[in-house]
């Protein structure tokens, strides 16, 4: 039997976490009476905008198993990328510092414009 080609590899784990990305959604859903959390910037994900977020980058030794998984925004998987240490209100710090604007300023401006989550 021919070994599957890489291209055939890449689509059957894109296939994988597609699924895994959708039962995800649901779990954090029902568990969070509707709200789902990123798991970077903590502020409500829509599902259209949904990605699967590797707590443990691959990079660094993190596997695809549910309990390595979670939903964050593209915008903020993509700022994180395989830094675990990433501290999202450090780098909208910076981000505000480099543009000027006010510490008063509404906070998580540079965030997706989704809704925070109350941590209580």
């Amino acid at each position: 039997m021919r070994k599957p080609s890489k291209k055939a590899l890449a689509r059957l784990r894109r296939e994988k976490l597609a699924s895994r990305r959708e039962t995800l959604y649901k779990y954090l859903s029902k568990q969070n009476d509707g709200i789902v959390p990123c798991f970077v910037c903590k502020r409500h994900v829509n599902p259209s905008a949904a990605t699967i977020e590797h707590k443990t980058p691959l990079s660094k030794g993190g596997s695809d198993e549910m309990d390595n998984l979670s939903i964050s925004h593209w915008f903020c998987n993509t700022r994180r990328g395989n830094d675990e240490s990433f501290n999202w209100e450090n780098w909208t710090k910076e981000q505000r510092e480099r543009s000027g604007r006010d510490e008063d300023e509404e906070e998580g401006a540079d965030a997706p414009n989704e809704p925070a989550i109350n941590s209580d």
